[in-house]
């Protein structure tokens, strides 16, 4: 079977749905071939029988795709956000996604294809509410080649980390009160990994030599810029784009050991409280969780390693590659 994935990006959600399994299914399925794209041509109708059009909008590309499924090629639209109930306060991210024209877009997507591939649960409930197409769960994974094989670094100071994309600056409220009473009453560091600072937490100013802010990284660095952190945290404010999301902070955390303290939410249903990861919901309980694991480097150490066998066994990208490929099959 020949597959082609349209991506949108090739640093973030284009990179782990896409990329990620081109190289899975091209070096371990012998009688598939698929590659990664951002432009259709004309010379592509000739050689594929699937192609997987992600996150788009434009009436230009839906044309495209009709012209594919004329043609007798299988078409999937990929999505990974729940981009027709988008918040109005994601710092201006949202303005695009938002319009009148873009919406009616991805409706327009999401009822043409022969199949949609989300990647949790409750994004699929959803999108079947927006329309008939069938509706497939493609979790995210990551590879444990990329991803399990740095080792940690060593530190006196036990280090927080945080990776924030543009859409989690409302997620900083959640977790804010709590981190800033663990600063002052333990010695912890604080890393941040995109676009959280002083902008969102005003206060780590008061904490100079202690928090580090680095500006977002391609996704095949984060590995490198992660294998100082010794906690992991994964806040989410309490809205339907939210609850939609996928878990990948906490399996890119768990991959690498680390612990994740996180919010009670819907993408995190795989996560076992106390076992492969810790939950949150008030503050006093992300205050006293995160404490309680600065504290103590064994239990740190016992949900790290729990956490990464549990991705290990189920949330691998050869793990995503085989479903995805029952999928094309199945249409």
């Amino acid at each position: 079977m020949n597959i082609i994935f349209y991506v949108s990006d090739t640093h973030c959600c284009g990179h782990i749905r896409g990329e990620e399994l081109a190289r899975v299914i091209n070096t371990t399925h012998p009688n598939d071939n698929m590659i990664i794209k951002s432009d259709i041509l004309k010379s592509d109708y000739a050689w594929a029988n699937v192609m997987v059009f992600q996150r788009q909008s434009s009436p230009t590309i839906l044309a495209k795709m009709r012209t594919a499924q004329s043609l007798g090629i299988k078409t999937i639209y990929d999505i990974d956000d729940d981009l027709l109930n988008m918040p109005k306060d994601l710092g201006g991210v949202e303005v695009a996604y938002n319009s009148k024209e873009t919406q009616e877009g991805i409706l327009s997507f999401v009822n043409c294809a022969d199949a949609i591939t989300a990647c949790s649960m409750t994004l699929a409930k959803s999108l079947r509410t927006k329309c008939q197409t069938p509706i497939y769960v493609i979790k995210n994974g990551v590879s444990m080649s990329d991803w399990g094989v740095l080792s940690k670094v060593d530190d006196d100071k036990v280090k927080i980390g945080w990776m924030a994309s543009l859409s989690h600056l409302s997620d900083a409220n959640v977790v804010s009160s709590a981190l800033r009473r663990v600063m002052e009453e333990t010695d912890a560091c604080l890393k941040f990994i995109g676009w959280i600072g002083e902008g969102c937490l005003p206060w780590i100013k008061d904490f100079n030599g202690r928090v580090e802010v680095q500006d977002w990284v391609e996704v095949n660095a984060l590995p490198h810029y992660m294998n100082d952190m010794d906690i992991g945290i994964a806040p989410l404010v309490d809205t339907p784009f939210n609850a939609a999301k996928s878990s990948i902070k906490w399996i890119q955390y768990s991959a690498m050991g680390i612990p994740t303290v996180m919010s009670k939410m819907a993408p995190y249903e795989d996560v076992i409280d106390g076992n492969t990861g810790v939950f949150a919901t008030t503050d006093d309980e992300w205050h006293d969780a995160l404490k309680r694991l600065v504290m103590n480097k064994k239990e740190r150490d016992r949900i790290g390693e729990n956490a990464r066998n549990e991705v290990i066994a189920h949330h691998t990208t050869e793990t995503r590659a085989k479903e995805f490929m029952e999928i094309c099959r199945r249409i």
